[in-house]
């Protein structure tokens, strides 16, 4: 029997933090659409087993009988029933994960993803986060093993902030690099100005970490929604499809953000955007090199 991927879907944040969150509400649902119709459709594909809603718990849950103060996060988690699963099945994340979103003893609290402080979310994280030592919407800091890996005129891109607004009456540029390694904010004149990167992790479940639990773990995000759609249509191309056949990979690349056409009847404004490849690894150490994809 085929076995099945499951969506592991995050709320949109709304105006009224922790307020009542509806299950239609879920970030990113075109993104993951893309991703599903290649998962579904490649020979012996995958079923689609269902959503997996992250609800955010109420304030009075978090602090009252999670162990959350105004300045610190939870200690506590909450338990929650799993799936049945297999070792065949795939937990898909088409949001990025919010692994160290400041949510607590953080002002202002914005653009940040609400998490659900669930037992079985801490398990997905633990697959992801020996990638990164910090991923948020303000700035993504790869492992060392992987800043490594980068091509040393590169290896800025493995500490980056991002910009939190747009940039000079330009929205498309909301997403894009702010300042890259050590250095000051970027300026238009630096190479990297407009670019914006986008990640795919794909990793196997130890079976000693998450007993019983899926074979995998599938993540592919941009630092924004938009970023988001436009890699995902990208991963639904012929020339990325190999990048959600199974196999354990880590990529990075980046593109330069364009300008949105909000009275486009699809996406065909994202024609015209241009995915570079920075880095294509065995998420496992000792990090093997894997074939840089075809360019679009």
């Amino acid at each position: 029997m085929a076995g099945k991927f499951f969506r592991f879907g995050y709320f949109s944040h709304g105006a009224n933090a922790h307020a009542a969150w509806k299950p239609h509400d879920l970030r990113d649902a075109e993104a993951f659409a893309f991703i599903a119709d290649v998962l579904a459709s490649t020979k012996g594909g995958l079923r689609y087993g269902g959503p997996i809603l992250n609800h955010p718990p109420p304030e009075k849950v978090l602090i009252e009988q999670l162990g959350a103060s105004p300045n610190q996060p939870p200690s506590r988690r909450i338990q929650v029933q799993e799936p049945e699963w297999s070792k065949d099945d795939v937990v898909v994340l088409t949001t990025r994960p919010p692994l160290t979103d400041r949510e607590w003893g953080y002002t202002p609290r914005r653009r940040i993803i609400h998490r659900s402080w669930t037992t079985l979310e801490d398990r997905v994280f633990a697959t992801l986060a020996p990638h990164f030592r910090a991923c948020s919407r303000k700035e993504i800091y790869l492992s060392d093993a992987l800043r490594l890996r980068l091509p040393e005129s590169l290896r800025n891109r493995a500490t980056a902030e991002f910009r939190m607004e747009a940039w000079a009456g330009e929205p498309h540029l909301r997403s894009a690099y702010y300042a890259l390694g050590s250095g000051p904010p970027l300026t238009p004149t630096d190479p990297a100005w407009g670019w914006s990167p986008v990640f795919l992790v794909s990793s196997d479940v130890e079976s000693d970490s998450w007993p019983g639990g899926p074979g995998r773990v599938l993540a592919a995000w941009g630092i924004g929604e938009v970023e988001t759609l436009v890699f995902a249509r990208m991963l639904n191309a012929p020339q990325l499809q190999h990048l959600l056949d199974g196999r354990p990979r880590f990529f990075m690349g980046e593109f330069q953000l364009q300008p949105v056409d909000p009275q486009s009847l699809d996406f065909s404004f994202a024609n015209g955007w241009t995915l570079r490849h920075l880095l294509h690894v065995d998420p496992r150490p000792p990090h093997a090199l894997l074939a840089l994809p075809e360019h679009l």
